[in-house]
């Protein structure tokens, strides 16, 4: 199991990211609601993706490793990563790749 985190889905040590995890919002939901359990399958032997079930549509959604070491900023990498990605998001440029997951 994973854990949907306000820094990512974290699994194993490690934080993980994915188009519909930023345009559903769960990062935020997870800072202001709390975490939750997530399902998560994994090649152990490959950490850079792992999958993720989503509920709401029945299927297993690609999640990107986004774990890093910490810029000289003071924010991890994965939170640029998020605030990249959520910019994305909002302007609509995910919203067909997040339907497709």
């Amino acid at each position: 199991m994973g854990l949907v985190t306000a820094g990512g889905i974290e699994f194993e040590g490690l934080y993980y990211s994915c188009p519909t995890a930023i345009y559903e919002n769960w990062f935020d939901i997870a800072r202001t609601e709390g975490d939750w359990k997530i399902l998560v399958v994994y090649n152990s032997a490959n950490n850079t993706t792992i999958e993720v079930f989503h509920t709401p549509s029945g299927k297993w959604i690609l999640a990107r490793n986004i774990s890093g070491s910490a810029p000289a900023s003071g924010h991890g990498e994965h939170e640029h990563l998020h605030q990249s990605l959520h910019g994305l998001a909002r302007a609509g440029e995910l919203q067909q790749v997040a339907k497709q997951d």
